[in-house]
């Protein structure tokens, strides 16, 4: 077990972290130890998933995660014939891993290159999908709060791992 799947279970045995979304925030909200202790929980649950995301090397591996992909895409209605899901999908292809660190712009810009559009493009056809299919997206990843495009490419990255898991 990697050490932040520990940190992880550590903070969940001994704090009293709430599981309803808007009651974290609050809990939070309380004290700046909290505040601290949500940040570390945070991040350690993502780097814990980071860490089991690998890039595949070998043709049928990738062919395997872009079914993956596709099914993700499927099962949360976004269509797959959007220009923004073509984005998406070659930001999961290359198991880019979504860091609390970078920042989003930095993202359209490196797919922006490979693409060779401007980096507004990119946004614009990520945002479109965000705000056009908010409320899907939000029932599917059962959450009420506002999904934004880089917290849409962290829950897609964890939901195309979790798929990749399942078909193995």
């Amino acid at each position: 077990m990697n050490v932040f799947k520990n940190i992880v279970h550590l903070i969940e045995d001994t704090t009293d972290i709430p599981e309803q979304e808007a009651a974290i925030i609050e809990w939070a909200k309380d004290t700046t130890e909290n505040e601290m202790i949500f940040n570390i929980y945070t991040f350690a649950a993502f780097a814990s998933t980071i860490n089991n995301f690998e890039i595949p090397l070998k043709k049928a591996e990738r062919q395997k995660l872009k079914n993956s992909i596709n099914i993700v895409f499927r099962n949360t209605g976004i269509p797959l014939s959007f220009l923004g899901t073509r984005y998406l999908e070659a930001i999961l292809m290359d198991g880019y891993n979504v860091q609390i660190n970078r920042k989003i712009r930095d993202i359209y810009r490196e797919y922006a290159t490979r693409f060779k559009v401007e980096p507004n493009r990119v946004e614009r056809a990520i945002r479109y999908i965000v705000d056009s299919y908010q409320r899907k997206l939000q029932n599917y990843f059962n959450t009420s709060a506002k999904i934004t495009p880089k917290k849409l490419l962290f829950l897609l990255q964890v939901e195309v791992d979790k798929n990749m898991k399942s078909c193995v």
